[in-house]
């Protein structure tokens, strides 16, 4: 079995949706509408906090780096309303497909028999609402949900997410908490809230969300220890991974090596939808192929390169005469009919397009690869008899 790991930005969530109201606005964007939204903190910044935010090259993370260490009582009710902001982004089952969607769809088809992994640098929970759609159960950290959800897809997010809240029971202060130049800090286990419950939690306990300054260093004022484990299980995933996808996020080793280390020093296959410096494309060298610069264009171009990785690879759960047979598959498993004296053209299937979660194909070696990709209500056999496929599917 081979791993395949997908790595998103900013500009994938701009580029997965056409809806304006689902793209979170980037840099410069992102502050204006922070500030129009929330004019007792982010309306009334410093000049020499906004000047800040507004220059021309990393404007925005140049003025959270100033707000974490300039902005004084400003900088945590900034926090909170930001942590509130992102959590408006959402999405219900009717605003499917998405390009989230069509790249999930894309690796269910491709990586048959293949695990893999996603990497998220965005504060927002767009994906993750696509997966739930879809019926998958996202989780943060481990190795499977915690509530032993069905079809488990691991996104990690190193920078942590608006939904990201510090394990702590009912907390009210009167006035705000400060420590160290009026910034709460506070250590806790991750919890994961709804995304309706994260303002009233922030507003209640003072606390922002767990999400890491967009700034130099990447501090977590909250939960930092959680987040640190999700950046070392985030590393290890990419240690491991067999080819890696990055899409709408910028390659930046020397600021977040948490992030790009493993990348960069691995031997695998990446391909990039976006840009990069030219120093990340001579570390990487024959490694990286730009497949485009923006997402919304780019599906077909991954598409492509995906099968040409040929991820997929057998569970082979048994082989047996073209004769007849049959076998009961679950999710993922495979059977090989070994057709070694036949050629395509001598097989007939009786398959076609009728039985959903069911890929048919020849193998290089003349090999009948059947596999159950998703799973069916019920039970499913495949077989083969008399030189013909033969699938039975109950749901």
């Amino acid at each position: 079995m081979k791993k395949f790991g997908i790595l998103i930005g900013a500009g994938a969530s701009v580029g997965a949706f056409d809806a304006p109201n689902l793209r979170p606005p980037l840099g410069a964007d992102l502050y204006d509408a922070l500030r129009a939204e929330y004019a007792d903190s982010w309306g009334c910044l410093t000049p020499s906090l906004d000047s800040k935010f507004r220059e021309a090259d990393f404007g925005f993370e140049q003025g959270m780096n100033a707000l974490w260490k300039e902005g004084g009582d400003q900088t945590q009710p900034a926090l909170i309303d930001m942590s509130a902001y992102f959590t408006r982004f959402r999405i219900e089952e009717e605003v499917l497909p998405n390009r989230y969607f069509e790249l999930t769809h894309l690796l269910q088809n491709i990586c048959l028999g293949s695990t893999w992994f996603w990497g998220s640098l965005n504060y927002e929970v767009l994906l993750e609402c696509t997966l739930l759609a879809m019926g998958y159960s996202p989780f943060y950290q481990g190795d499977h949900p915690d509530n032993g959800g069905p079809n488990p897809a691991l996104v990690l997010k190193p920078h942590g997410s608006c939904n990201f809240v510090p394990a702590i029971g009912p907390v009210t202060f009167q006035g705000p908490m400060k420590m160290k130049g009026g910034h709460i800090w506070i250590d806790a286990d991750l919890d994961v809230k709804d995304l309706d419950e994260v303002e009233a939690f922030c507003r209640t306990t003072g606390f922002p969300a767990g999400m890491s300054l967009y700034a130099e260093g990447k501090h977590s004022p909250v939960i930092w220890r959680a987040l640190e484990a999700i950046r070392l299980q985030w590393q290890a995933e990419v240690q491991t991974a067999d080819a890696m996808l990055i899409i709408g996020a910028n390659p930046v080793p020397e600021k977040d090596p948490h992030v790009w280390r493993g990348i960069v020093e691995g031997n695998m296959p990446v391909a990039l939808v976006g840009t990069c410096d030219d120093t990340f494309s001579e570390n990487l060298a024959e490694r990286l192929v730009v497949l485009g610069g923006h997402f919304e264009t780019s599906i077909g171009a991954i598409r492509e390169w995906v099968t040409e990785l040929k991820i997929s690879t057998y569970m082979e759960t048994d082989s047996f005469s073209p004769v007849f047979g049959s076998l009961a598959l679950t999710a993922g498993q495979s059977v090989l009919v070994d057709l070694s004296e036949h050629t395509e053209g001598d097989v007939t299937f009786a398959l076609g397009e009728k039985v959903p979660g069911v890929l048919v194909g020849i193998t290089d070696n003349g090999r009948l690869d059947v596999r159950l990709f998703r799973p069916l209500r019920g039970i499913t056999n495949v077989g083969v008899m008399n030189d013909r496929l033969q699938v039975i599917a109950l749901s």
